[in-house]
């Protein structure tokens, strides 16, 4: 897939849809999935979490490399080199960020694969 196809716009799009999904099934006490299907969820986040990381480690490569493939110029008075730093630090801390998430998700990954769950036992009259 090259830069210029909308691909990865769509990619990201249809992964923002499919997480605001989940989150309102997880909500409803009701509607929400079971805990396997939660174990697998959270897996899968373990992994966009991984890529998201990647994409940002790659768009903080591009970021840096811009004044070496094009001219820049500022729409304020700030000097350009001061909006790619600045840049570059937000790509950093964001990249440190998802490494965190990533990892919390693994531990919440492997506490709930210490897990089964059974059914709550019936109470008498209810």
């Amino acid at each position: 897939m090259s830069r210029g196809e909308p691909g990865l716009v769509a990619v990201l799009e249809q992964a923002t849809l499919a997480a605001h999904h989940a989150a309102f099934e997880y909500a409803d006490p009701c509607g929400a999935p079971d805990l396997a299907t939660a174990r697998a969820d959270s897996w899968r986040l373990i992994h966009l979490l991984g890529a998201l990381s990647d994409l940002t480690t790659a768009l903080a490569a591009y970021t840096g490399e811009c004044p070496q493939r094009h001219e820049l110029h500022s729409d304020d008075p700030v000097e350009p080199a001061q909006h790619l730093a600045h840049a570059c630090r937000g790509w950093a801390d964001l990249r440190h960020a998802l490494d965190s998430a990533q990892q919390s998700c693994r531990e919440a990954y492997a506490s709930l694969s210490h897990l089964d769950a059974r059914p709550l036992p019936t109470r008498p009259g209810k």
